[in-house]
């Protein structure tokens, strides 16, 4: 099986599944690991990876014409606005304004 034909969320819920059943085996450890967490909010990494499994999955979604959804609301919302790196700086971030 190739690749492209893989959901790129799969992925993201077996780094989720790893990174629980290492704290289930090794609480002691992990905490150690992510002790950066404490110090900086749980909510910020929990918005992280919110962020990175609904981006995984407007990636896996299409639209009626077959076209990618994530690249067909860059086109349809600030694609012609200035040049291709202007216009993806924006898209970024009305991206985190949305969120």
């Amino acid at each position: 099986m190739k690749s492209e034909n893989r959901l790129p969320a799969l992925d993201v819920f077996r780094g989720l599944a790893l990174l629980q059943l290492g704290f289930m085996l090794v609480p002691d450890i992990m905490e150690n690991i992510f002790c950066i967490c404490r110090n900086f909010g749980r909510n910020a990494l929990l918005m992280y990876i919110l962020s990175e499994l609904v981006q995984s999955f407007l990636w896996s979604l299409k639209t009626p014409d077959g076209e990618l959804v994530y690249p067909w609301l860059w086109e349809i919302s600030v694609k012609d606005c200035g040049s291709t790196a202007f216009s993806i700086l924006l898209f970024s971030m009305m991206w985190i304004l949305f969120w």
